[in-house]
């Protein structure tokens, strides 16, 4: 299958046990670095909810929806994720975003 080019944004939001906030905010650093070294990485941010500290959501950006998902089944990112889970308050969210790039029509 020939590769997108069309840049995706993911967003992510964790809500984290409140006691262990600290290990996942060090984990989901782990895990960017990762994403850093990953062909199509392109930037990425982690937000923390000023109402509830331990709602964490990251948003990063990729060259395609093909680089995301070679990096979101890569081992060594799987294993940061799977360190992630037990410290969470419910499960994460993941949503997929396109740039409309202002293609929008005006009514």
């Amino acid at each position: 299958m020939a590769e997108l080019s069309t840049t995706i944004s993911v967003f992510v939001e964790r809500v984290v046990q409140a006691s262990c906030l600290t290990d996942v905010m060090e984990l989901v650093h782990r895990h960017r670095i990762q994403a850093m070294m990953s062909p199509g990485y392109q930037l990425g941010v982690i937000w923390q909810d000023i109402s509830n500290p331990n709602r964490i959501l990251t948003i990063d950006h990729w060259q395609s929806i093909e680089r995301w998902e070679g990096f979101r089944v890569a081992p060594d990112g799987l294993e940061i994720l799977q360190n992630i889970e037990p410290f969470l308050a419910e499960p994460s969210t993941v949503r997929l975003y396109v740039n409309t790039r202002g293609n929008f029509e005006s009514h």
